[in-house]
């Protein structure tokens, strides 16, 4: 990573963030916090042992990273195309979520960060008929903080839930909004929260 500070015109030298600690990192993604300087980071390692890192920038330095997942779901060749996880914040409450695709089937796999508990593996919420997660779209909102998740699986069936900042509710009653995406090697949809 390379930070550049504001009003800055050059970019730091680059340095590193352990997250997952070892392998190549092959998905990454970062959410800014609307109420404070930090940064929530979701970085994937997806060749051999799949295995998911997370860290959260504090402004001046990461903390929190390492590897919180050791065997996330094998994703088809690197899941070239593919969004696999994703950080968001819960609006400006100050917690993070990351969703991401562990190895079984019927779950949102999913954790939280506070800055005084740090990344914590949360209780997996159920989805029937939902198979492994493929990839994944997270959009917060402020006023009242709350997460929306829109996440495929490897069928092409497509989902949605909110999350309040303690509960998560599955919308359309936890059945599919679609059930036949795109096959292509893809995220075929987006989010967006207005």
């Amino acid at each position: 990573y390379s930070v550049k500070a504001t009003g800055s015109n050059s970019w730091s030298a680059v340095s590193t963030v352990q997250a997952p600690p070892t392998g190549q990192t092959h998905h990454v993604d970062l959410c800014a916090d609307p109420a404070s300087d930090s940064i929530a980071l979701a970085s994937l390692q997806l060749a051999g042992s799949e295995h998911l890192g997370l860290a959260t920038w504090t402004g001046s330095a990461w903390q929190d990273a390492g590897e919180w997942d050791p065997v996330t779901r094998n994703l088809n060749g690197l899941a070239q195309g593919d969004l696999p996880a994703a950080v968001a914040w819960v609006g400006a409450s100050g917690k993070a979520v990351c969703v991401y695709p562990d190895s079984a089937t019927g779950n949102l796999d999913w954790l939280s960060w506070t800055s005084a508990g740090g990344w914590v593996p949360e209780a997996p919420i159920a989805v029937a008929g939902k198979g492994f997660t493929e990839s994944v779209a997270l959009a917060s909102s402020e006023g009242p903080d709350r997460l929306l998740a829109v996440f495929s699986d490897e069928t092409g069936a497509l989902f949605a839930a909110t999350f309040d900042g303690s509960t998560w509710t599955l919308e359309n009653g936890g059945t599919a909004l679609e059930s036949a995406l795109s096959a292509s090697t893809s995220r075929p949809f987006g989010l967006s929260v207005r």
